[in-house]
């Protein structure tokens, strides 16, 4: 069999070629589909979402903000809110890039907020908004704030396995690194 890097030429159909994945020997077939040989050291990551509560001063106010889309990228997600007046509805929802701007009146309260956010297509499209207890309260400005502890998921193709000291792990489908799910454990025992 040909060593090859992962990027060369893919093998005739029918045929497999062994190749060398960032120091990790594969099989890869004529699909382009790579094939552990043997089971990687390690435990899995299952993608987690970023997430931030923004809990301006004042009561009843805090609002959870979720990333759609698990994975590391989600921490970089900001949220601001901006008091304009002394109305209470929210002025605007500003999506540029990744960062989020709402602009309300200093009467308006957090429930408004989480309606405004959620109906915007854009800021819809990268979190969610849901209240963290009762959402009666007023909001307040909040400079940007992070969502945080969003972790990519350990990447693998179907059937892929890893192992460490008490599981093996197999993949259960194509894991992605914003999968929340793809891998199934079974326990290791001394035979």
């Amino acid at each position: 069999m040909d060593i090859k890097n992962i990027d060369e030429t893919f093998p005739a159909p029918g045929y497999f070629r062994l190749c060398n994945d960032d120091g990790e020997f594969r099989v890869l077939d004529a699909t382009g589909r790579r094939y552990r040989l043997r089971p990687e050291s390690g435990t899995p990551v299952v993608g987690v979402a970023a997430t931030g509560t923004i809990n301006p001063t004042g009561a009843d106010n805090s609002i959870l903000y979720t990333a759609i889309t698990a994975g590391a990228a989600g921490n970089g997600i900001t949220i601001t809110y901006l008091i304009s007046g002394v109305g209470s509805a929210v002025l605007s929802v500003v999506t540029t890039g990744r960062n989020i701007v709402v602009t309300a009146g200093s009467a308006t309260i957090a429930s408004a907020v989480v309606t405004a956010v959620n109906a915007d297509a854009t800021a819809a499209a990268l979190v969610l908004a849901a209240a963290s207890g009762t959402v009666t309260g007023a909001i307040a400005a909040v400079a940007a704030t992070n969502l945080t502890g969003g972790v990519n998921a350990t990447t693998a193709s179907k059937g892929d396995q890893m192992i460490d000291g008490d599981y093996l792990y197999t993949a259960t489908a194509n894991v992605a690194i914003s999968s929340t799910a793809g891998w199934e454990k079974s326990a290791v025992a001394a035979v």
